[in-house]
């Protein structure tokens, strides 16, 4: 379970009352709450494919190798995250991991769409340092930004990785240099690194 506190991912557990026990995911069922007491439960595993943040429920997967998106509000989105997605795990499997979109559609005149995941089935060999992710996709401007979600202080922050178009990022990251057809729709101004995970 992502902390969301400390942003770890499977190393605490959050109890009734709220608190994050951080670092205490090892603790045997039965282990008292420090601040009220009740007896930490028995966990399943971890779950990445239901989540809650920021009050917001991500359940629908996003699979970048489906050329078709059922919901026509969302297109105008799905489409820009899929090019990207494509160009950096091109074939179907590179991407070990899942995006997901809300679990509420959005509606026809939505201005922008978020999505949530975390990178840790991608690198099952370091899996200290899972990295959960947040794509921003804008209608406009058409750009699309992503943000290592990251802790310090016991709070998360975003910490801005990739972006289709520099010119509306207010993060300065070395851009991607690459030549392309002149006919190639994608990216106008693309800059940073999507793999990116955050420094452990």
């Amino acid at each position: 379970r992502f902390c969301p506190l400390c942003g770890e991912v499977g190393r605490c557990w959050i109890c009734d009352c709220t608190v994050s026990n951080c670092g205490r995911a090892n603790a045997p069922a039965g282990t008292p709450c420090p601040t009220c007491g009740t007896p930490k439960p028995e966990l399943g595993g971890l779950n990445l494919e239901d989540v809650f943040f920021e009050e917001v429920r991500y359940n629908r997967k996003f699979n970048p190798y489906e050329g078709f998106h059922p919901h026509p509000s969302e297109r105008w989105a799905t489409e820009l995250l899929r090019s990207v997605l494509l160009a950096a795990y091109p074939t179907e499997g590179d991407m070990k991991y899942s995006l997901l979109l809300p679990a509420t559609v959005l509606p026809e005149n939505a201005t922008e769409l978020r999505l949530l995941g975390c990178d840790a089935p991608q690198y099952e060999n370091s899996p200290e340092a899972a990295t959960w992710k947040e794509v921003v996709v804008y209608r406009e401007p058409r750009c699309l930004h992503i943000f290592n979600l990251v802790s310090h202080g016991r709070r998360l922050y975003r910490s801005q990785i990739y972006t289709t178009d520099s010119s509306f990022s207010m993060h300065g990251m070395s851009p991607i240099m690459k030549p392309r057809p002149r006919e190639e729709a994608g990216p106008r101004l693309p800059a940073g690194d999507l793999k990116r995970r955050r420094a452990h």
